[in-house]
């Protein structure tokens, strides 16, 4: 395989690649810039730095893949990260030491954009604990929180009260007026509550 395939090879990855010498950036293929926002060459010599959204990130991260890498091991870590214009991403990052018994060496990382998974992640993780349709905690919400809140009491000695509240003929609206005018109501309801 000569040059020309290995760079094709490279550019053409579905994901960012760089190789890493002393936290700054040697080189890296062209989907790594495209993912961070910077032209052609842009990352090429920078400091790992403007990747991170703030310097305790960027130690954080370096000091546990120091750690994993002097162990001779893979670092993988997801992090909120930052673009050239400033804007953040989550990040999916992927490191090993070129040479296991020199760490120092230098690294070659794997970053992949993991955003929209982790937004669905977390709007997953939201509509377990609250109601799809008026965004109010549910029924499991409700026991954990009632549990944490009668141990506390428990533990401390003080009073607990807990409030029902009903729609008084609710059924009648969702049979005579439909489910659409049901769900209005209850939207509206959570509403005013929230």
């Amino acid at each position: 395989v000569d040059l020309a395939e290995k760079e094709a090879l490279l550019d053409n990855a579905l994901v960012g690649i760089a190789m890493v010498r002393d936290r700054r950036i040697v080189l890296c293929n062209r989907r790594l810039e495209e993912i961070f926002g910077y032209a052609p060459g842009g990352l090429n010599g920078q400091s790992t730095r403007i990747l991170y959204e703030s310097d305790e990130i960027f130690r954080g991260v370096g000091n546990k893949a120091r750690e994993r890498f002097a162990q001779g091991r893979a670092f993988t870590s997801s992090q909120s990260m930052s673009r050239a214009d400033g804007s953040r991403f989550w990040g999916e990052l992927a490191g090993r030491s070129i040479d296991p018994g020199h760490p120092d060496e230098g690294s070659i990382w794997v970053i992949s954009d993991i955003t929209e998974r982790k937004l669905a992640q977390e709007r997953a993780e939201f509509l377990s604990y609250h109601d799809a349709l008026t965004g109010l905690p549910n029924q499991l919400l409700l026991k954990d929180r009632l549990q944490q809140a009668i141990a506390f009491s428990n533990t401390t000695g003080t009073k607990l009260a807990l409030l029902i509240i009903d729609l008084d003929r609710f059924k009648t609206i969702n049979d005579f007026l439909g489910h659409a005018a049901g769900d209005r109501l209850l939207v509206e309801v959570a509403s005013r509550l929230s």
